[in-house]
C-alpha cells in the first residue's frame, strides 16, 4: 500500500524512512507539487530530474532571470519509492555528499538543500521555511498567513491582479512578509 498524497502521509513516511526533518520532506512536497497536485513525471512530487523519465517544461533562474526550458523528470512506480530516492540522495549522506540530516535544524537543512544544488530558485530557502511556519511544523503555532491581494485598495480580482500580487508575494522573503503583515494590520498611518 502506498503512502497518503497528503501533508501528514509525506511527514510520517519521510520519518520512517529516516529524514531527520520530515518536515522538511513534506515542505518540499507542498512547493514542488502544489500540495501532490502538480507533479514533474510519474509519482514525481519532488521536481526530482533525471533520464528515462517524463520530459516537461520547468522555469529555472538562470543568469538573474526565469527561464523556461524542457528538462527530464524521473518516474517513480509509487509515492513511496520516490520519497525513499529523495532521502537517500539529499537527506542521508550519499557517495561524497554529506545529507541535509547533518544540518542543525529543519531551517538550516532547507539553506543546505539550496546551497548543495537542489534548486534554482533564489527563494527556494523561505519559501521551504514558510510553508513549515504555516503548518506549524516550525517556530511554535501557526501564522495565519495574509494574502497580498487583500492589501490592493483598488483590487478587483481581475487576472492581472491576481498573477501580480501572487508573484509579488512568491518573491518576499518570510521576513518581508511578516513585516508587511504587522504594518497592514495596524491599519492607516
Amino acid at each position: 500500500m502506498d503512502i497518503p498524497n497528503t501533508w501528514e502521509g509525506i511527514y510520517a513516511y519521510a520519518k520512517e524512512a529516516g529524514a531527520k526533518y520530515p518536515e522538511l520532506v513534506a515542505a518540499q512536497w507542498a512547493l514542488e507539487s502544489g500540495y501532490g497536485k502538480h507533479l514533474a513525471g510519474k509519482n514525481n512530487f519532488f521536481g526530482l530530474k533525471g533520464k528515462g523519465g517524463t520530459m516537461s517544461q520547468t522555469q529555472e533562474w538562470v543568469n538573474g532571470n526565469w527561464v523556461t526550458i524542457r528538462d527530464g523528470f524521473l518516474d517513480f512506480p509509487s509515492r513511496r519509492a520516490c520519497v525513499d530516492y529523495l532521502i537517500k540522495l539529499w537527506y542521508l549522506n550519499y557517495k561524497s555528499y554529506k545529507g541535509v540530516n547533518n544540518a542543525a535544524s529543519p531551517e538550516a537543512a532547507a539553506k543546505m538543500l539550496k546551497s548543495e544544488g537542489y534548486a534554482t530558485d533564489p527563494g527556494y530557502v523561505d519559501k521551504l521555511i514558510r510553508i513549515m511556519r504555516d503548518q506549524g511544523a516550525i517556530s511554535g503555532a501557526k501564522r495565519r498567513p495574509i494574502k497580498l491581494t487583500a492589501a490592493a485598495q483598488y483590487y478587483r480580482a481581475e487576472s492581472h491582479q491576481i498573477a501580480a500580487w501572487n508573484f509579488l508575494e512568491d518573491l518576499l522573503t518570510t521576513e518581508q512578509l511578516d513585516e508587511f503583515a504587522i504594518i497592514y494590520r495596524s491599519g492607516p498611518a
